[in-house]
């Protein structure tokens, strides 16, 4: 059903939506879904009539079955002969099938009823009409009109039409449920026969009832991601949403189990609520729910659901279902225990595919018992130790009906989010006690293939728990550098009503692989046997001792840093653009969430930190064992492209790693600051410092050396900066703050003394800077014009192509602008993740050779080309690219190789070149980007 918002209700044509052709087994489901939806609305007369509508247009694509969807729409016409969304089915399917003359006849229906609407001219106030036989002067139209707009918005809500932006889905059927209550109270004033004035009655509460789970969807949806399109705000939609419903369950025409069902959702709402309601707001929220007399249900949504179970004719299986949902947020043994009983019982009554909601939910429910058994195992102050054990394996047994449950409901229908909550609990069961796991387990290799599938279930659907899940998995079982893509995807994806999981978790990897590398690559390091507690020196003693060679150390570091701090403060490039997202605030973390991090693992609290002056400027104090450090001079592409094999790593390798990790890491958290909300990246900062006070500190030197040239570190500074005054907050409002906490202090001294050392090594560099800056750093090439360096490294090469015949896989056209973006985004992604071989200029192009005679035979060796678009390049940059482009089409044409180009869209506002225009472009900043942009790689015509 398309829906033609220029036409009448009722003409619009049969057709799912193109952009996801629904499978066999999709099909399938939807029809034991309204095979159930026909027996729960079995005494409300429209949404019988559109569910049987669904249900024969989802018979219509399947290939057997046309006379089955004939039979549907025959049975809608037996019941209501002027139903215009069944006329308009069946000459949709009788044209399918070449049978014009039995279409004809059905379109003779239509053109009578046009005809004799515009005979009646406008509606009489005097007259009195009726709804039956459309042959009298009195039919009034109007009603059949409201009724299709109202089929047409539950066919849409029932999610078959699937749209790339979820608010899309929710928005078409909202408008059409509108637009029918309008045409219902235009109608509501005239004078109206008996069984007219009962027929609209009904008609209105049921489009209410169904207008209510439309702004229910909304208000849990929260903002949308496009600011271009206007929608209800969250206030309002919960608002209007109660509204409905209690025009249902306060009217005396309402049926009984329509009055149960609306006190459901009554009770879905109330225990739903808005976001951060505190002060006016919740006042004005009580305020509102008093007028309506719902004050107590409002603090109390059990009443609602107890209400519904009383009211309820046929039982229900959606009342037990939310009454568990609800139960199920008091995170107590006894609530749960109580919402899966609930759920057996919704699945006793309707034990068939099409009851796939209450077989998921069960999993879901186990799954949050054996969290609350988990943590309540974790504090042996509660219980006796006989009690722990026995609660400990329960708490397995929930785990593993989590795990059965949830396969079962898979076998109904598949998502991603039941994919990823499968994988999630095989990870759960075979995670070890030091949140690690072996990645040769059985539950690891179930856990990865269910998180590969439930990638690859994701389509355009933007769910960045997915990849919280996944990256938490990975990083588990060691494999750091595909979770921390996996954050970034979610971080790219999230919406304002996620909190910043994905950030948190990205963020907290960086800063550990960082840490890792000082640790394991610092010359003289022994393993967690090094430290000075084995020898029976006091922890003053040991800090005092590491002194001169932590200095050394920091030194080191310090001056690698430097060279890209004073490559950024030369920079005369905007800030980076990349796609725009948002977050809400940090919600409660589960065991999955819980930092794996020990801070006093064999080494001294942050607290305990030294404060004399001879401990002053010690960065490294509890990381770094090392030895005096020689000049780091500029590596060349093979050293940069060396992996760590060897047993023995050399300075360089190991710093440039380390430093490599350090710009990746500024990057990204200029990233969220950007997109996400302050007062969450503040409270994330906060935990960092207190966790990872080295690794802070230097990137706060960073950016705080970088803020007089580049604007954009500022905003980094200040969220830096309040998560450092949190620390000296008091806790209750009477007691005094101190001056300086310990904890701060010693922080301060350690940042002060690392941006000292980038400040001279900077000098230093640029000193004895022999090439002038029109001069690559790296290959010492002369550029047409100044370049001026962002603080990207160079990503690694590559070994080999996946392809067979070409060098490389692909060949990457991008501008200065772009080039973070490029390197830390594109390459990342599609290098370490997905093992192409990429080629770019400043890693791929050979020393001493023509920089054009290079890009021609880049592009020639590369079996396609992505053209990287933005709106913010220059006029020289774009004569540079159009080159490059002229050249690729020249081969595009030339030599017939199809596909050949890949243009990439890196903003909405970009617009492609006339060069570009008859080719299909990649939108960067939708969620189904890279497994298009994959897609594209692995075809090779």
């Amino acid at each position: 059903m398309a829906d033609d918002r220029k036409s009448r209700a009722g003409y619009f044509s049969l057709c799912l939506n193109t952009a996801r052709n629904p499978s066999p087994k999709h099909l399938n489901y939807r029809i034991a879904v309204a095979n159930k939806l026909l027996e729960d609305f079995a005494s409300l007369k429209m949404s019988k009539n559109a569910i049987m509508n669904l249900k024969g247009v989802f018979k219509f694509y399947c290939k057997d079955q046309l006379k089955t969807a004939i039979d549907c729409f025959k049975n809608v016409l037996e019941v209501n002969g002027n139903n215009k969304n069944a006329i308009a089915h069946m000459i949709t399917v009788y044209q399918r099938l070449h049978m014009n003359s039995k279409a004809n006849k059905y379109k003779e229906r239509q053109e009578d009823f046009d005809k004799q609407r515009q005979n009646r001219r406008g509606l009489d106030p005097e007259c009195e009409y009726c709804v039956g036989d459309i042959g009298q002067d009195n039919f009034l139209f109007e009603y059949y009109d409201a009724e299709a707009l109202a089929e047409q918005g539950i066919a849409f809500f029932m999610d078959c039409y699937t749209e790339e932006d979820e608010w899309v889905r929710n928005d078409r059927p909202l408008k059409l449920f509108v637009d029918s209550l309008r045409i219902i109270n235009n109608i509501k004033g005239l004078k109206l026969q008996d069984q007219a004035q009962s027929y609209v009655e009904q008609l209105e509460l049921e489009v209410k009832y169904w207008l209510s789970q439309c702004y229910q969807k909304v208000h849990q949806g929260g903002g949308r991601r496009d600011d271009n399109m206007q929608q209800p705000c969250c206030k309002d939609s919960y608002c209007e949403g109660i509204s409905c419903l209690r025009d249902i369950t306060t009217s005396d025409k309402a049926l009984p189990d329509l009055k149960a069902w609306a006190w459901t959702f009554l009770g879905v709402f109330c225990f739903k609520k808005p976001q951060n309601l505190q002060g006016q707001k919740l006042v004005d929220f009580e305020k509102y729910v008093t007028n309506l007399c719902l004050k107590e249900e409002f603090h109390d949504p059990e009443i609602c659901f107890r209400k519904a179970l009383e009211l309820e004719v046929r039982r229900s299986t959606e009342t037990r279902i939310r009454y568990a949902t609800y139960l199920r947020t008091f995170k107590n043994r006894d609530k749960i225990q109580h919402a899966i009983e609930w759920l057996h019982e919704a699945w006793d009554i309707y034990k068939k595919s099409g009851n796939w909601f209450a077989m998921t939910m069960l999993s879901q429910v186990n799954m949050s018992m054996y969290r609350v058994l988990t943590r309540k195992a974790t504090n042996p102050a509660e219980d006796t130790e006989q009690e722990h054990e026995s609660e400990k394996k329960s708490s397995a047994e929930y785990l593993n009906d989590a795990i059965k449950y949830g396969e079962e409901a898979l076998l109904i229908n598949t998502t991603a989010m039941d994919l990823a909550n499968v994988a999630e609990a095989y990870y759960l069961r075979g995670r070890k006690n030091d949140g690690t796991m072996d990645g040769d387990s059985e539950d690891a290799m179930q856990a990865a293939e269910y998180f590969w599938q439930a990638v690859q279930c994701l389509g355009t659907e933007k769910k960045p728990e997915v990849h919280k899940k996944h990256g938490v998995f990975l990083r588990a079982i060691g494999e750091d550098r595909q979770a921390i893509e996996c954050f970034k995807r979610g971080m790219e994806v999230s919406v304002p009503t996620k909190p910043a999981d994905n950030f948190d978790k990205l963020f907290e990897t960086f800063l550990e692989m960082y840490s890792k590398e000082r640790e394991v690559n610092t010359p003289g390091h022994h393993g967690d046997d090094s430290n000075g507690s084995d020898t029976g020196q006091t922890d003053e003693k040991v800090a005092a001792g590491k002194n001169d060679v932590s200095n050394q150390v920091f030194e080191r570091d310090a001056e690698h840093t430097a060279v890209s701090v004073q490559e950024t403060k030369i920079s005369a490039e905007p800030s980076i653009r990349t796609p725009q997202s948002a977050t809400a605030d940090d919600q409660t973390k589960d065991p999955l969430q819980d930092n794996p991090r020990d801070i006093e693992k064999g080494n001294e609290t942050v607290s305990s930190a030294p404060t004399s002056e001879s401990a002053q400027g010690i960065m490294d104090l509890e990381l770094d064992q090392g030895l005096p450090s020689q000049e780091h001079e500029v590596m060349s592409l093979d050293n940069m492209s060396k992996t760590n094999e060897e047993t023995e790593q050399s300075e360089e390798t190991w710093t440039h790693k380390q430093n490599e990790i350090m710009y990746e890491m500024a990057y990204w958290y200029q990233y969220a600051i950007r997109n996400f909300k302050r007062a969450c990246l503040t409270k994330c900062t906060s935990k960092y410092i207190k966790c990872f006070p080295e690794e802070m500190s230097m990137m706060h030197a960073y950016f705080k050396l970088g803020t007089d040239s580049e604007r954009r570190n500022s905003k980094s500074l200040e969220v830096i900066e309040e998560a450092l005054q949190s620390h000296t907050e008091p806790e209750k409002a009477d007691t005094e703050p101190e001056p300086k906490s310990e904890m701060k202090k010693v922080y301060e001294k350690k940042m002060d003394y690392a941006k000292k050392l980038l400040s001279d090594k900077m000098k230093k560099k640029e000193n004895e800077s022999e090439l002038p800056e029109s001069h690559c750093k790296n290959c010492s090439q002369p550029y047409p014009q100044v370049l001026s360096r962002q603080r990207s490294v160079i990503p690694d090469v590559v070994p080999r192509p996946r392809n067979t015949y070409y060098k490389y896989d692909f060949y990457v056209i991008f501008n200065r602008s772009e080039r973070d973006w490029v390197y830390y985004s594109l390459l990342q992604k599609l290098e370490k993740s997905y093992q192409f071989k990429g080629a770019i200029p400043e890693r791929d192009y050979r020393l001493g050779h023509n920089n054009f005679y290079e890009m021609e035979r880049c592009i020639k060796e590369s079996l396609k080309v992505l053209i990287i678009l933005s709106s913010h390049e220059s006029k020289q940059e774009e004569i540079k690219s159009m080159y490059e482009i002229d050249f690729a089409l020249t081969l595009h044409h030339d030599m017939a190789r199809s596909h050949y180009i890949v243009p990439v869209l890196k903003d909405d506002d970009c617009l492609p070149p006339r060069q570009l225009s008859t080719l299909t472009c990649v939108s960067a900043v939708h969620s189904n980007a890279w497994e298009k942009i994959v897609l594209a790689l692995e075809t090779n015509h």
